[in-house]
C-alpha cells in the first residue's frame, strides 16, 4: 500500500483497492474480539490445487544435494539430476521451499575472457529421454533469503514446479561442497 501524506488517505495500485474499505474496521479489533469472530475457510477449486502430471511423476531424480556454507549465509546452492525418461519434453519454471524465501533455476556461464556469471533460468527444458543436470559451475536452484541456518546431513524440501502447472516435492541432503 501507498500512503498519501497530503490526504492521509489510502491508495492500493491496481483492482485491489476495493479490499482496503472491508479490512479497516478489522484494523480496530482488539484480540479478544477477533478471537470470538469465526473467519471463513476457502478451499481453492481442484484446478488450481497442485497435481503431479503422469510426465513429471515419472522423472527420475537423483543426487539432490545442498551445498553447506557458513552460519548467516543468505544464499546456498542446490544440485540434483533430472532424468526424463518420457517421450513428451518438460518444463522446469521455478521452485519453492520454506527453507527459502526465494529458490531461483540459474545457469552460470563464461563470457569470453573466462569470468563466470549467473543467469536466471527462467525455463529449463527436459526433452523426452535426456537428462538436465545442476552441477557446481552449471546449472543450479539458488536458495535466497534462507529462513534458518542448514546444517550438514539435514534434509530439505524443495517443490519443482513445471509448465504444465503440475509440481514435484523432491528432498535435497545439506553437504560439504
Amino acid at each position: 500500500m501507498i500512503r498519501r501524506p497530503s490526504t492521509m488517505r489510502w491508495r492500493v495500485p491496481g483492482r485491489a483497492g476495493w479490499i482496503v474499505p472491508l479490512l479497516l474496521p478489522l484494523c480496530s479489533l482488539s484480540h479478544a474480539q477477533m478471537q470470538g469472530m469465526s473467519m471463513p475457510t476457502h478451499t481453492p477449486p481442484a484446478a488450481v490445487r497442485s497435481s503431479t502430471s503422469a510426465a513429471v511423476k515419472n522423472l527420475q531424480i537423483a543426487g539432490a544435494w545442498i551445498a553447506a556454507a557458513p552460519p548467516g549465509a543468505d544464499e546456498l546452492a542446490g544440485y540434483l539430476t533430472i532424468r526424463n525418461p518420457g517421450k513428451a519434453a518438460v518444463t522446469l519454471v521455478g521452485a519453492s521451499s520454506r527453507a527459502a524465501a526465494h529458490i531461483m533455476p540459474m545457469r552460470t556461464t563464461k563470457d569470453t575472457a573466462g569470468r563466470e556469471s549467473m543467469q536466471d533460468a527462467v525455463r529449463l527444458s527436459i526433452p523426452g529421454g535426456s537428462t538436465l543436470v545442476f552441477a557446481p559451475g552449471q546449472a543450479h536452484l539458488m536458495l535466497r533469503g534462507l529462513a534458518r541456518d542448514l546444517n550438514v546431513g539435514e534434509q530439505v524440501e524443495i517443490d519443482l514446479k513445471f509448465s504444465d502447472g503440475s509440481a514435484r516435492r523432491v528432498l535435497l541432503t545439506v553437504r560439504r561442497l
